[in-house]
């Protein structure tokens, strides 16, 4: 058996102290010893022995240690990573054995792209509110990519966002919820609304304001717009944060690049309009211009009932929204 497997398999007897592994996490954050031992609440030396005494145990070196710093090895670098995995199912499971006792529903942490932080999320936990009155719950609004740090470093129990940016990964579990097209907005005093007749030409010395664009989609309008290369993209403003990007574009003549089901919700107001373009529709469905929603959680993260009730309910908003669901995006 390889040196690795081996020491993973006595990682998960169930022997093994927890203390030991949460030692070995949060010396892989700090990547000093001391102030790890400072998180641990103990003094260096003791600390420094509980390290080599697991990794004694295992037969592995996990850290080089150097005169100012530590640094994990690659074997190191594995076992942290299943450490923290176990230290956040030990946790889960913690969690749920209190709320078994005291018949609470518990708390989720959850994570939203800037558009369904303003769609689909909102609806869902309020429903979770209503059917759950002691239920708790942390949202977290960022980019696709952002979410995925935090999901992988078990701050959040899911995700909900454009996928576009995501690897394919085994780790990953990823469900489909709909699709969307871009649309454009602006203020309702914009100039480009008094023109009777609005063209893709017309655009082409406007500036733009939209959240975190994936470099693809940046490209295809680029390509839309008929510019020459991706640095003469006119992007004024890249925001993750729905409110501010509406106040920026009420108050300039920028443009919005936004879904276009974001009309439908707290991005159009009676001070926005959308710009009906000639042919903007039929080509961004096209080139395509069109974003993927979808769930994303760890494949092998077991949900707590609070999850499993708010993904329920984040998948029916998400039908109302979008219709039947398409296939499961697989994972690997």
């Amino acid at each position: 058996m390889h040196e690795m497997q081996h020491a993973l398999l006595i990682i998960m007897d169930s022997r093994v102290n927890l203390r030991h592994l949460e030692h070995l996490v949060l010396l892989a954050d700090e990547l000093h010893f001391a102030r790890a031992a400072e998180r641990a609440n103990l003094s260096q030396s003791a600390f420094s022995r509980s390290i080599a005494a697991f990794e004694e145990s295992i037969g592995l070196r996990l850290f080089d240690r150097g005169p100012r710093s530590v640094v994990p090895t690659a074997d190191g670098k594995l076992v942290v990573a299943h450490a923290r995995r176990l230290l956040s199912s030990s946790t889960d499971l913690t969690r749920e054995l209190s709320l078994l006792r005291t018949g609470d529903l518990g708390d989720v942490a959850v994570g939203a792209g800037p558009f369904t932080a303003v769609t689909l999320m909102p609806r869902a936990l309020a429903r979770l509110k209503h059917l759950h009155p002691s239920a708790t719950a942390r949202l977290e609004v960022k980019n696709t990519l952002s979410l995925l740090q935090d999901l992988q470093d078990g701050k959040l129990d899911f995700f909900v966002a454009d996928t576009r940016d995501l690897p394919v990964s085994e780790e990953l579990s990823i469900y489909p919820l709909g699709t969307f097209t871009g649309g454009l907005f602006c203020r309702a005093g914009h100039p480009l609304l008094s023109k009777t007749s609005l063209t893709l030409a017309d655009l082409r010395t406007e500036y733009f304001a939209s959240w975190h664009l994936p470099e693809k989609v940046k490209l295809r309008f680029i390509k839309l717009l008929g510019l020459s290369d991706a640095r003469s993209f006119p992007l004024a403003l890249e925001c993750d944060n729905a409110s501010a990007l509406r106040e920026y574009v009420l108050r300039t003549d920028v443009i919005l690049l936004a879904p276009a089901d974001a009309g439908r919700f707290e991005i159009g107001t009676s001070a926005m309009a959308a710009l009906k373009v000639q042919g903007f529709v039929e080509v961004a469905r096209k080139i395509p211009l069109v974003g993927i929603v979808a769930i994303v959680r760890m494949t092998d993260r077991t949900p707590t009932t609070a999850t499993r009730a708010l993904l329920d309910l984040v998948r029916r908003e998400a039908h109302d929204m979008f219709g039947p669901a398409p296939l499961k995006r697989k994972s690997g």
